[in-house]
């Protein structure tokens, strides 16, 4: 049987034997696109090829692309484990024709490497073609289907669809075309028998006996901006093949998991449970194992790439991911100890030849997941609380359906599984109301999406235009030819000394003029290989635009950005030195004002370390030495041991900044010609951004001398009111910090010894029910920490007593309900349930799962006569003998 790896090898080594450059995969992170939160298919690294907004000099590539497919609520993620075949991440075999070859030779290399290469019969093949449009006055694709049938495939096996299936498009408007897919048949013990007599039913349907393996798009079609198709002067190829798909035929396996790219890591899973797979489709501990085993896969390739768990963007993605696996592992696996973190090894392992990074990573990955499991326990229990007030309320309005928008903010805002809060809404027989969960989270998803600059852009506004020459690294003026002011806010040459954000880097500023023409650019932006300089027209007529303008960037602000963003190189070498050969960045920003550096380090750094980063940069500072820039390539760059970082593309071709024997790193930006230029370096804060990342802010020039000069003055005017100087000023205030403790120590024993009073006094006038002292009383200007002392102590009290203590905040009333030691046993008396009749009353809710003790808050406090009533009637009841 064949190994995933040789599969891949295969694929990749056929093409390579048909002229085509083998590329590496793009990171899965989607640092480049702003419309993309991760990398979501092969043909994303091409795209601007596509657009026509990049040239390339390599006309047949093939790759291997890892993918992930997840956002939102309705998507695979919420049948990843329940089947065979879907998945988070994957691995995307493609090669590529931009110009070059196009239907012939795609679809009989596909047809040669399926039944030759890998030797699959050609009677377990089917083929779709696009059976044409006539809305879009597009016909049916009859070349396709001639060539497969010279290719050899049986007419019958030839079947059209519609647009739906077999026509690609990008987006509402750009590059598309109609495509043509294979589909393999995995046999009569595999799905639905009835398919083997119809497998028209079974092609482009969702089923596990006929399953698509490769898609054939070719890019003949340019939608334009009113929904029309024109043809495209150079045609493209672009062809998609599931690797795990592929992979699980080959190997023999009816279900994905069942490979080895997926078996290695169930078992390890078994090591760490006391359950054993079985491969049962329905088996809730079975489908456990699939949810793991797919997102840890997810989660190490996309934390090798960069990616962290965040709040926001594609990291909160990734953080629900791992919530989702913990949790499958928790409630259905037992495994109640952080676990996930364990598999990053065995991952690592299964990808070693083609993904190196993970193995490279490994600790650094293990970290950051091992820190975000017990989190998660804190988040189930705040959610489950959360769940049952919203509950609660609905069952108070008698209503069937749970606030559609409520429930999204429990998902969102904090964190709690969507498969969770379903299922406790099936298991309370009550429903989520779709529609408002859908609205609530398309409006998230529009607050979400915002950019620096807050331009409307479509790519077909720079469409035939040719790539922009940068040539502001030596110069911040110069002359260009003025192609196209789209709108009166965006500007495109055919040259440019504005630098545009990449790298972590901020783009440039500055001023275009012409005659009677001046604009003002407050934003510059990549796309592809075309700069487009977005800003404000200041001067000009839009009929009588210059044929030749002038760039102006502004020089004090450039010069700033570059002294941060050689600052940066020498900070990451310092690192290194003083950390360790693990301390790599995990992100950067590079504005005129600071500089921001993530770092990848478990702990904190210590202020002597501080203070020797920052020695070992002014030392090179000092030291001016030169800042040289070469054009060199990858492989040449990497063999003299210049550093790379994680998560990064990089072309054939890259630029090399090297400061001496300190730093030499790949990078496009701007840097100064001598480190003395930067002038002095100055750490002003460090801390964590997740746990193994630290961040590190610092200035430097001008902005590092004020830096100083402010903290010199604030010591300054401490010394000044102190009435010391020098060396006493620290005696001085550790003096007074051993004099605020010993007053706070003196205020919290005197509040303790009133607290005590207070409770004696409400004892003595607390009402007796059957043997039982039942409180119901409100503490004045109490805080809300009072509350729980006098729970406590009413605990420990001598008679027998139970009730509620409140306390009035913000026109709201906190509360707790507690029974003392004497009855924390009682069969009928439970303050979490007196608790929800309280809030049932009162309105609110809070933690009521304690038997001896609750916390909530209520909102009604017009009703409090009828609550103290309530609970009464309650000891009453439950106290009777």
């Amino acid at each position: 049987m064949k190994t995933s790896t040789e599969i891949r090898n295969q694929f990749l080594d056929f093409f390579k034997s048909k002229d085509h450059k083998i590329v590496s995969s793009a990171p899965v992170m989607n640092h480049g696109d702003p419309t993309l939160l991760f990398c979501n298919a092969g043909m994303n690294q091409f795209k601007d090829i596509f657009l026509g907004t990049r040239q390339t000099n390599e006309n047949r590539v093939a790759d291997t692309q890892k993918c992930l497919r997840v956002s939102g609520k309705h998507n695979d993620l919420d049948v990843v484990g329940r089947d065979s075949y879907h998945h988070t991440f994957f691995e995307m075999l493609g090669n590529w024709s931009f110009g070059d070859y196009f239907k012939k030779e795609a679809i009989s290399w596909a047809w040669e490497f399926l039944t030759k290469v890998l030797e699959i019969p050609e009677e377990r093949l089917w083929v779709s073609v696009f059976g044409g449009d006539e809305k879009d006055n597009v016909p049916a694709d009859e070349e396709a289907s001639k060539i497969w049938l010279e290719a050899g495939v049986s007419k019958e096996r030839i079947l059209s669809f519609d647009k739906s299936d077999n026509f690609w498009e990008m987006g509402k408007s750009g590059p598309c075309g109609p495509c043509s897919e294979i589909h393999i048949d995995r046999g009569e013990t595999v799905g639905d028998l009835a398919l083997a007599t119809d497998p028209v039913l079974g092609v482009n349907g969702e089923n596990d006996r006929f399953i698509e393996i490769w898609n054939l798009v070719f890019i003949e079609y340019n939608r334009n901006e009113e929904g029309q198709l024109e043809s495209l002067p150079a045609k493209h190829v672009d062809t998609g093949m599931g690797f795990e798909r592929l992979v699980a035929y080959l190997q023999n396996k009816k279900s994905n998991y069942d490979t080895d790219l997926f078996a290695p890591i169930i078992k390890e899973t078994e090591t760490l449970c006391n359950f054993k797979y079985s491969g049962q489709e329905t088996l809730i501990s079975d489908i456990a194992f699939r949810v793991i085993a797919d997102h840890i896969r997810a989660l190490t390739i996309a934390f090798s790439d960069g990616g962290l768990p965040s709040n926001k963007g594609g990291g909160s993605v990734l953080r629900r991911i791992l919530r989702r696996a913990s949790l499958f592992a928790k409630e259905y696996l037992n495994i109640e100890e952080p676990f996930l973190y364990k598999l990053v090894p065995c991952v690592g392992k299964i990808y070693e030849d083609i993904f190196p990074e993970i193995l490279q990573q490994q600790d650094h990955i293990s970290l950051v997941i091992k820190s975000e499991e017990p989190s998660f326990a804190k988040v189930l229990e705040n959610g489950v609380t959360l769940f049952n007030e919203l509950l609660e309320e609905t069952k108070s309005k008698n209503a069937k359906e749970i606030s559609g928008e409520k429930a999204y903010s429990l998902y969102e805002t904090h964190g709690f599984p969507v498969d969770l809060i379903e299922l406790m809404a099936e298991q309370n027989s009550v429903k989520i109301n779709d529609d408002e969960w859908q609205k609530a989270e398309q409006k998230h998803r529009e607050l979400s999406r915002g950019k620096a600059f807050n331009y409307s852009f479509s790519m077909t506004e720079i469409e035939g235009l040719p790539a922009t020459k940068f040539n502001g690294y030596g110069k911040l003026s110069g002359q260009a030819k003025l192609l196209k002011l789209i709108g009166t806010d965006k500007i495109v040459l055919d040259r440019t000394t504005f630098y545009a954000e990449s790298g972590g880097q901020v783009s440039d500023t500055g001023m275009i003029t012409g005659k009677s023409f001046a604009f003002q650019v407050d934003d510059t932006q990549k796309h592809g290989e075309i700069y487009v300089h977005y800003g404000q027209l200041v001067e000009g007529d839009l009929s009588q635009l210059p044929r030749w303008v002038s760039t102006h960037v502004d020089k004090q602000r450039r010069r700033n950005i570059m002294a941060n963003h050689t600052a940066t190189h020498l900070l990451h070498s310092a690192l290194h030195q003083v950390l360790g050969e693990h301390a790599v960045q995990r992100g950067s920003e590079v504005s005129p004002q600071r500089l921001r550096f993530d770092v990848s380090h478990p702990q904190k750094i210590t202020k002597e370390q501080i203070v020797t980063i920052e020695r070992i940069v002014n030392s090179a500072i000092a030291q001016n030495t030169r800042v040289s820039r070469r054009v060199c390539s990858l492989e040449e760059a990497k063999s003299k041991g210049a550093m790379a970082l994680f998560g990064e593309k990089y072309g054939d071709k890259v630029r090399v900044v090297s400061i001496s024997n300190y730093s030499m790193e790949l990078c496009g930006g701007t840097h100064v010609h001598y480190t003395g230029n930067i002038g002095c370096f100055r750490i002003t804060s460090e801390g964590a951004v997740q746990a193994g990342v630290r961040r590190i802010e610092a200035v430097t020039r001008s902005a590092a001398i004020e830096n100083i000069q402010e903290v010199d003055s604030l010591v300054d005017s401490v010394q000044t009111q102190l009435k010391v100087s020098g060396p006493q000023l620290l005696e001085k205030i550790i003096q007074m910090q051993d004099e605020i403790k010993s007053l706070r120590k003196a205020q919290k024993q005197l509040e303790q010894q009133q607290v005590k009073a207070q409770r004696d006094v409400i004892l003595q006038n607390a009402r007796q029910i059957n043997d039982v002292k039942a409180i119901f009383t409100t503490l004045d200007q109490a805080k809300v920490e009072n509350l729980r002392e006098m729970a406590d102590l009413m605990r420990k009290s001598s008679s027998p007593c139970v009730g509620v203590i409140s306390c009035e905040k913000n026109g709201k009333l906190p509360l707790v309900v507690f029974l003392s030691d004497h009855l924390s046993e009682h069969p009928k008396l439970h303050a979490g349930e007196l608790l929800k009749q309280i809030c049932g009353l009162l309105g609110g809710g809070g933690n009521s799962k304690r038997k001896d003790f609750a916390q909530g808050q209520a909102i009604k406090l017009d009703l409090l006569e009828e609550a103290q009533d309530l609970v009464m009637n309650y000891i009453t009841t439950a106290t009777q003998v």
